[in-house]
């Protein structure tokens, strides 16, 4: 029963958290929503007995990915000045209402999918398959290409927003 409540606490921790980040008009609190939305997707792994993943999401996402999306946000000074690629209506409540509904039809999917119980992946059969150890072994045996080119990216990255900052001056006009 416990596993129950959790799964549903941190569901709709996610499921909040990712509707501020579509809703939200100021970029730095939508950055905040989605360190929850990722805080909501870790607490799911904990849940799924995964613990590592659960550590890496919250490293890799809420952390290092999550600061360096709030200084490129800072950096650019990001302000609310009524320029909108779309004018705000009928369009754009269109599209929210069209995302809405597919979402609402993978949940509905998902939950038939769970009441069918087609292959239902319980926590401990998952387990085994998400040890640190099994992780590892495949990520530097037959993943250790991609695994390098990941690391090179994450290092490309940061190069890139300081070049940029520079061109276009950054926050501080002189």
């Amino acid at each position: 029963m416990a596993e129950v409540v959790i799964f549903y606490v941190f569901s709709a921790v996610t499921l909040f958290g990712a509707l501020g980040v579509i809703l939200h008009p100021n970029p730095i609190i939508c950055a905040l929503h989605l360190v929850a939305t990722m805080c909501g997707i870790a607490g799911l792994f904990f849940g799924l007995n995964a613990p590592f993943i659960a550590a890496v999401q919250l490293m890799v996402y809420a952390g290092a990915v999550m600061v360096l999306f709030l200084f490129v946000v800072m950096i650019f000074n990001l302000k609310q000045e009524g320029k909108h690629i779309f004018s705000p209506g009928q369009f754009t409540n269109g599209l929210k209402v069209l995302f809405g509904g597919m979402f609402a039809g993978l949940l509905l999917s998902s939950i038939l999918f769970k009441i069918n119980n087609f292959g239902y992946l319980t926590p401990d059969k998952a387990a085994p398959q998400f040890e640190v150890k099994n992780i590892a072994k495949v990520m530097f045996t037959d993943y250790v290409f991609s695994f390098e080119i990941l690391g090179l990216l994450l290092l490309v990255i940061p190069i890139g927003t300081v070049a940029l900052s520079r061109v276009r001056g950054g926050t501080h006009a002189k």
